[in-house]
C-alpha cells in the first residue's frame, strides 16, 4: 500500500506529465501512453483502497 503522500506526489507528477507532453506534442505516443496510464491506475487503485482501511471517527472516540 502507497501512502497518502505518496498518492499526492503521484498526483503532481501525472498531471504534470499530462501537461508536459501535452505540450510537447508526443502524448499520442505509445509509451508515453502506457507510462500514464499506469500512474492513473495506481492512483485509482491506492484511493479505494485506502478509502476502506481509513477507520470511523466514532470507533476513535
Amino acid at each position: 500500500m502507497l501512502s497518502n503522500k505518496i498518492t499526492l506526489i503521484l498526483c503532481g507528477i501525472l498531471a504534470a506529465g499530462i501537461f508536459v507532453t501535452g505540450i510537447l506534442g508526443v502524448l499520442n505516443n505509445f509509451i508515453v501512453l502506457t507510462c500514464v496510464s499506469i500512474v492513473l491506475i495506481t492512483i485509482v487503485i491506492q484511493v479505494f483502497f485506502n478509502k476502506n482501511d481509513t477507520p470511523n471517527q466514532k470507533d476513535q472516540s
